[in-house]
């Protein structure tokens, strides 16, 4: 069946692909995989996660995004159904797959009010599709079916992860070490929060294995080149915080020692001084000022042209709130700033500050139903952390926790909620998180003893 239905999805998209072209490839891959849904389910969480990752930019909505949409949509319906039918034993998780369906029913809400203000579903769409991917919080549990299948998505997406920030940091280390052969990769997840995820994944697991795991420290080592060598204040800024918090949560865990916390500390600042110090060698003063420049702008922020663009974003923003405060314009909404920066000129969706974003365009009632389904997100990562004796779901626990509690404080200064790549990042994380629950349910009942009917006889 797995033959068979593969060969019939590539020979059905490549003779759509040599008809239409290959604009329609993700369409008719897209269309196939919901009709897959309904005999594999897995498989299809599958195609729809592969497409996703290889979406060539989030800055629009096409057909290719639209479809992938669509698919997402559909998987999110079936898994609906699913635990109305058989509803997870874990209360808490049940509250959580609530708590998501709660904001897209609130999502529906502000497609009606951005019809009524005019707004087309092209721009709806444009601040939808990332949102969507938090839904993979229901759809993962529901379709992944063995606990085996968790670890081999963990490993598998922690592998994805790891490539997307080896290739960045590649292509930084070309401006200061020219001359190395140079290579692409399809994936297009993570953006500027990428660096700060590696971070955490690899310190987090550093901080719960009892030896030293070159896995763990490779993640944040990746992390850490690219931060370095990016000349993003914003991903400096959020990778120290990222750093700060791993060590807080390492004070209140009593397996941690001063010796673990200590590398932590030790291997950013001997990462940062090797490359600083190659950007000092002969050749590479170019980079080192543009470093320097960047690096000066964070001693007098009110001066600084992009901080300056953002404070107008938000006043926009909170006027609009301030006139629509119950559940805003709607999603869609186009931004009118034109302030400093040609690239602003036109009118766009797009604000730095995402709970600002979410106030003008969802007003309180659907930014509380979205930060209460992450704020509820991390509280259980850390419910999970404390008690699971499995060492990769603590890993994958304490990486949850602090990555999405990092992403809320860096997202007031620079979209995380708004853009596919990170969304689709947090998606994962959210639903690997849940489906971890939800299996190790299903084993804890698969290894309960059942009577036999001839011991139910006796005992009656």
């Amino acid at each position: 069946m797995l033959i068979v239905t593969s060969v019939a999805i590539m020979a059905t998209a490549l003779g759509i692909v040599v008809l239409y072209g290959p604009d329609y490839l993700y369409v008719s891959i897209a269309i196939l995989t919901a009709l897959l849904s309904l005999l594999r389910p897995g498989w299809a969480l599958m195609g729809y996660l592969a497409l996703s990752a290889s979406l060539p930019s989030s800055e629009g909505v096409d057909n290719r995004e639209i479809a992938t949409f669509g698919l997402l949509m559909w998987l999110f319906l079936l898994a609906n159904l699913h635990w109305i039918i058989n509803p997870p034993a874990d209360r808490r998780l049940r509250s959580l797959i609530i708590t998501t369906d709660i904001f897209f029913l609130t999502a529906l809400v502000s497609l009606g009010i951005a019809l009524t203000n005019d707004l087309t579903f092209t721009d709806w769409a444009r601040d939808l599709v990332p949102l969507s991917n938090l839904s993979l919080l229901v759809v993962m549990p529901a379709l992944v079916r063995h606990p085996k299948d968790v670890r081999i998505m963990i490993w598998l997406f922690v592998g994805v992860f790891a490539l997307v920030g080896f290739h960045s940091a590649w292509t930084l280390l070309g401006e200061i070490l020219p001359g190395r052969p140079y290579f692409n990769i399809p994936f297009r997840i993570g953006g500027t929060w990428l660096p700060v995820l590696l971070i955490v994944a690899g310190f987090v697991g550093m901080a719960e294995s009892d030896r030293v795991d070159w896995r763990f420290v490779g993640l944040s080592a990746i992390g850490i080149v690219t931060t370095v060598l990016t000349n993003t204040r914003t991903v400096w800024i959020s990778s120290t915080l990222a750093i700060g918090l791993v060590l807080l949560s390492n004070l209140t865990n009593r397996r941690i020692s001063l010796k673990g916390n200590g590398a932590i500390l030790l291997l950013p600042a001997l990462l940062a001084g090797g490359i600083i110090a190659v950007m000092y060698a002969p050749g590479n003063e170019e980079v080192l000022e543009r470093h320097q420049s960047r690096f000066e702008t964070l001693k007098d922020l009110g001066s600084d042209q992009s901080y300056q663009i953002r404070q107008s974003q938000i006043r926009e923003a909170m006027a609009i709130f301030r006139e629509r405060p119950v559940f805003g314009i709607g999603l869609g909404y186009l931004y009118e700033y034109k302030e400093y920066a040609q690239r602003y000129d036109q009118p766009n969706n797009f604000n730095h500050c995402d709970p600002a974003n979410y106030l003008a365009k969802m007003g309180i009632v659907g930014t509380a139903a979205l930060y209460f389904l992450l704020l509820s997100a991390i509280a259980f990562a850390g419910r999970l952390k404390k008690r699971s004796p499995d060492l990769l779901q603590r890993w994958l626990a304490g990486f949850s926790q602090i990555g999405i509690a990092a992403s809320l404080v860096v997202g007031y200064s620079t979209p995380v909620l708004q853009s596919r790549e990170t969304t689709f990042c947090l998606g994962v994380l959210l639903g690997l998180l849940a489906t971890t629950v939800a299996q190790a349910q299903v084993s804890e009942a698969a290894q309960e003893p059942h009577e036999t009917v001839a011991e139910q006889l006796a005992s009656a």
